[in-house]
C-alpha cells in the first residue's frame, strides 16, 4: 500500500493542487466581481462585457496569487521538486524555439481550419473598451500570465513529475498531464473547444522547451510573445 501510495501520489497531489488554485481563484474572483468597483448589467450581475483593462488585470493578478500561494503550500510540506527562473540560454536557442512557436502556431491553425470551426479568444471582453487603454490588458496578458503559468505548470508540475519518472510511461505521462492540466485551465465554451488544441500543442511546446533548458526562462519569454501577439490582434486587428 505505501509503495501504491509513493507511485501515485505525485500525479494526484498534481491534480489537487490545481484544482485547489482553480477553487481558489474562481472564488476570489467572483468576490471580487461582486464589489461595485466591477461593471454590472441591467439585472445588478457582474458584466464581463463592460469590463476594463484594469478590471482583467485584476482578475488576473488574483489568479496568480491564488496558484502562487498553493504552489508555494505544495514545495513547502509536499517537497515538489521545482526548475529556477534563470537566462541561460543564447540567441540560437532564442531562434529555435521562436521558429518552434511559428510552426506549432501554423499547425494548429490548419487543424483548427479543418475542423470548420472559427475560434475566437477573449470572446466574453469588449474590444472597443479594453483597447481605449490597452496596456494594463497586453500587461496581463503577455507578463503576469506567462510568468505565473509557466511556473506552475512547467517550472513546478511538470519539473516534478519528470524527476520522479522511472519508467517510459511515466516520463510521457509527465509531459501529458501537465499539458492536459494548463489546456483545461482554459476552457471556456463548449461551443469553442476546439480552441482548446492550439493551447494543448502549445503547452507540449512550452514542457519541450523547459525540458531542454531545464528551467523555464525561455518558455516564460516565448510564452510571453505568443500571449503578446494574440492580444494585440484581439484589441487591433480583425481576425
Amino acid at each position: 500500500m505505501k509503495k501504491l501510495w509513493e507511485t501515485l501520489s505525485p500525479w494526484l497531489l498534481t491534480v489537487l493542487l490545481v484544482v485547489l488554485g482553480a477553487v481558489t481563484s474562481a472564488g476570489l474572483q467572483y468576490l471580487a466581481m461582486r464589489t461595485a468597483w466591477f461593471p454590472r448589467d441591467a439585472s445588478g450581475l457582474p458584466n464581463s462585457a463592460d469590463m476594463t483593462s484594469m478590471h482583467v488585470l485584476v482578475l488576473i493578478f488574483i489568479q496568480v496569487i491564488s496558484f502562487f500561494f498553493w504552489t508555494a503550500i505544495f514545495i513547502r510540506f509536499a517537497k515538489f521538486k521545482w526548475y529556477v527562473f534563470e537566462f541561460t540560454f543564447g540567441i540560437k536557442e532564442f531562434l529555435i524555439a521562436f521558429g518552434a512557436l511559428l510552426v506549432v502556431n501554423m499547425l494548429a491553425g490548419f487543424l483548427v481550419k479543418l475542423s470548420g470551426i472559427e475560434p475566437r479568444q477573449f470572446e466574453n471582453l469588449n474590444k472597443s473598451i479594453l483597447a481605449s487603454a490597452p496596456v494594463p490588458f497586453l500587461l496581463a496578458v503577455s507578463l503576469l500570465a506567462p510568468v505565473y503559468e509557466e511556473f506552475v505548470f512547467r517550472g513546478v508540475l511538470f519539473a516534478n513529475l519528470i524527476e520522479r519518472a522511472k519508467s517510459t510511461f511515466a516520463q510521457v505521462m509527465a509531459w501529458i498531464v501537465p499539458a492536459v492540466l494548463f489546456t483545461l485551465l482554459h476552457f471556456e465554451k463548449v461551443e469553442q473547444i476546439i480552441v482548446l488544441l492550439p493551447v494543448f500543442l502549445l503547452a507540449l511546446l512550452f514542457t519541450a522547451i523547459t525540458w531542454q533548458q531545464k528551467n523555464i526562462a525561455l518558455s516564460v519569454i516565448v510564452h510571453g510573445i505568443q500571449n503578446a501577439i494574440a492580444g494585440y490582434s484581439f484589441l487591433f486587428l480583425e481576425i
